[in-house]
């Protein structure tokens, strides 16, 4: 083996290399990085670890519990119309669309932009009124609809100037949830340079959270109904499957 090839640093091993310096500061040993949970949803919530989540792979399927997601189709090419009839000539970094499939055979479609400007959006197909704004290039946001159903609800994320986190809310017009990203490790008061998970809360109490790291997972709070349950499941899903775009170049 010469020398470059002893020098070499893969990209695939940057994240796990990045993890492993954090090991030291956990206290109880070299483990996996966890996310921090909210303190209500360490007890009374169930947790479902998401299996086949493999990142940048040609074909994504994974589940985590009773929901499969399926059919992710995705479009790295940027300055591209997208063509989803809510979005008028975005400009958007990435774009993807997936099905899932949840409990007593519900069924939801997500469709994700992410990279999308204020002007790109006619504002009737967010009821007349963002209720985040959306700033710059930085700006995430997925339109959900369940088969057979007319309800469609809009997650938006943005990370405002001078800020670190990205949030947001998930809305159908009338319920509004609040979401927000964190970078903080359980076991350590050292935070990740990038999201460890997002948080999900409802009249300020966190219901769900989605963790990012390793494979992921997805919490819910035990006291949301099955549909409500499925709704946050299929937001969930499309922050699963969200590539961080703060290095994307613009053109």
């Amino acid at each position: 083996m010469n020398n470059q090839s002893r020098n070499t640093t893969y990209p695939q091993l940057l994240p796990f290399l990045c993890l492993s310096g954090l090991c030291l500061a956990l206290a109880s040993g070299c483990q996996s990085a966890r996310m921090a949970m909210p303190i209500e949803l360490e007890s009374q919530a169930t947790t479902f670890q998401c299996k086949g989540r493999n990142g940048f792979a040609l074909s994504e399927r994974f589940v985590f519990g009773p929901y499969v997601v399926i059919d992710v189709r995705r479009s790295w090419t940027s300055r591209q119309s997208w063509g989803v009839g809510d979005f008028e000539q975005s400009s958007a970094h990435q774009q993807y669309e997936y099905r899932i499939t949840g409990t007593n055979d519900s069924k939801w479609l997500g469709q994700a932009a992410t990279g999308v400007k204020k002007n790109d959006i006619k504002a009737a197909a967010w009821g007349g009124q963002l209720i985040v704004g959306l700033s710059f290039d930085l700006n995430f946001v997925v339109r959900l609809s369940q088969e057979k159903q007319a309800t469609t609800w809009t997650l938006i994320l943005a990370q405002n100037t001078g800020e670190d986190v990205l949030k947001g809310s998930l809305t159908d017009g009338t319920t509004v949830y609040a979401i927000e990203s964190t970078r903080r490790l359980a076991g350590t008061s050292i935070p990740l340079t990038d999201a460890a998970g997002y948080v999900i809360t409802k009249n300020g109490l966190p219901i769900a959270a989605v963790e990012v790291l390793n494979e992921g997972s997805v919490r819910f709070a035990n006291n949301l109904n099955t549909s409500e349950r499925d709704m946050l499941a299929a937001a969930s899903a499309a922050i699963l499957l969200y590539k961080d775009i703060s290095a994307s170049s613009i053109n």
